[in-house]
């Protein structure tokens, strides 16, 4: 149950998931850095309320004992494990919200464990206007001992925070909430 040292968090991936997500955290008084992709405007906008502008994910690694990640894709997603895995104090925890594939959170809770680090999956339920209200719901995969963390983490931007079992569970069941939802549209 090792909750994360400090209250400074990063947050990587600010787009229509992760503004919502990032501002809530800033509510919620988190210290909270970030960084620019190609959009610069959610990033002023997150700055503009306190939010703390890095420039590389190195950086945010560096600063942070905790950082969630908000991705569009699995590949990103590796190589932005990899880097943070180089960077960070041992002990960190990695919180992924990206929506991936089971083997990849096999893959970047392999990298994590050789660097004494912790890492969580946990793919969302919701879209931008959950996001925006900290209404979102979070799968969460990981070891018993991490679920406490990642619920005080998650608890501003999701009000419905389930773990599905251990890293890999919930990658499985979010393709199956993906399934459903795409069944019933």
């Amino acid at each position: 149950m090792k909750q994360i040292e400090n209250n400074e968090v990063g947050f990587i991936g600010i787009g229509i998931m992760g503004q919502g997500m990032a501002h809530n955290l800033l509510k919620a008084g988190k210290s909270l850095y970030v960084m620019a992709n190609q959009n610069r405007q959610p990033v002023e906008e997150l700055k503009n309320i306190g939010a703390i502008e890095l420039s590389s994910v190195v950086e945010i690694a560096r600063k942070c004992s905790a950082i969630i990640l908000c991705l569009p894709n699995s590949s990103i997603d590796l190589s932005t494990v990899r880097t943070i895995t180089s960077n960070m104090r041992p002990g960190g925890l990695i919180i992924d919200c990206t929506t991936n594939d089971a083997e990849t959170v096999r893959l970047n809770e392999l990298t994590c464990k050789k660097s004494d680090m912790r890492y969580v999956e946990a793919p969302l339920a919701g879209g931008q206007q959950q996001s925006h209200d900290g209404k979102l719901g979070a799968i969460v995969g990981c070891s018993i001992d991490n679920f406490d963390a990642v619920k005080e983490l998650l608890s501003p931007c999701c009000d419905v925070i389930e773990r599905f079992g251990d890293v890999g569970m919930a990658a499985k069941a979010k393709l199956v909430s993906n399934f459903l939802a795409l069944g019933t549209a």
